[in-house]
């Protein structure tokens, strides 16, 4: 349930605002439930008030603004080891590996994170931007290593997208 962004609020009662998503999640989850002969429910409810509503809303976006936080923290230290192998002049294609299979990492955090963040957390636009540097400074990095190996490449054959 938190790998869909969901908040337990009490005893086995979670909480997950509705959408087609989410409600594909709760059918296919309730059904693996039944079959391994347990017992679920699923409800489309409405708070009791605004200020509870209020209240969810604002748990959903405390736990989505921690992960982004998080994420942004591992872009920082994603952004120090290059740097580092820079200053070390470590322009080998098994950095370059290294490092592309570490943005790759990245890139799927943050589509999961993405995933959950059902109100537009006022982080995603740090997060994007972290993640940004880290891919713009990746393609400078990746120069550096086809110019050591003596390989030319264009510029703009050198690029790594939001996969």
């Amino acid at each position: 349930m938190r790998a869909v962004g969901a908040i337990s609020i009490h005893n086995g009662v979670w909480v997950l605002p509705h959408s087609s998503k989410s409600e594909q999640f709760m059918n296919e989850l309730r059904s693996y439930v039944n079959d391994h002969e347990g017992n679920a429910s699923i409800f489309i409810a409405k708070a009791f008030g605004s200020e509870i509503e209020a209240g969810l809303i604002d748990t959903f976006i405390k736990n989505i603004d921690q992960d982004y936080v998080e994420f942004i923290d591992k872009c920082d230290d994603f952004l120090k080891e290059l740097e580092t192998e820079i200053e070390q002049k470590k322009f080998t294609f098994a950095e370059l590996d290294e490092n592309e299979e570490e943005l790759h990492k990245l890139t799927s955090w943050l589509r999961k994170i993405r995933a959950r963040d059902y109100f537009n957390n006022k982080k995603s636009q740090d997060a994007a931007s972290a993640f940004d540097s880290c891919r713009q400074r990746l393609q400078t990095f990746a120069r550096s290593v086809y110019a050591n190996e003596g390989i030319d490449v264009p510029d703009n054959e050198i690029t790594y997208k939001d996969e």
